[in-house]
């Protein structure tokens, strides 16, 4: 029963750090959970955060090579 208690109360945290877009938090809190919500909301807030971050990194990449393009540009 108590554990029950833990797992939702674990479990509606998760579901605010998802709708906050903090998918690491999300994922944190529900990594010892035992219920079929939590668990597919911590493999869920996972997906999401690799996501997130192969994008920021993505356009990490593109905003150095614009600029570095822009600078080459501006030399000639």
């Amino acid at each position: 029963m108590q554990s029950d208690i833990t797992d939702y109360d674990h479990y509606t945290l998760a579901k605010s750090y998802l709708d906050l877009q903090e998918y690491d938090r999300a994922a944190h809190f529900t990594k010892s959970c035992r219920s079929h919500k939590a668990y597919f909301i911590h493999i869920y807030a996972r997906y999401l955060a690799g996501e997130k971050r192969r994008v920021d990194d993505a356009v990490d990449a593109y905003g150095k090579f614009l600029l570095f393009f822009i600078f080459i540009w501006f030399i000639d």
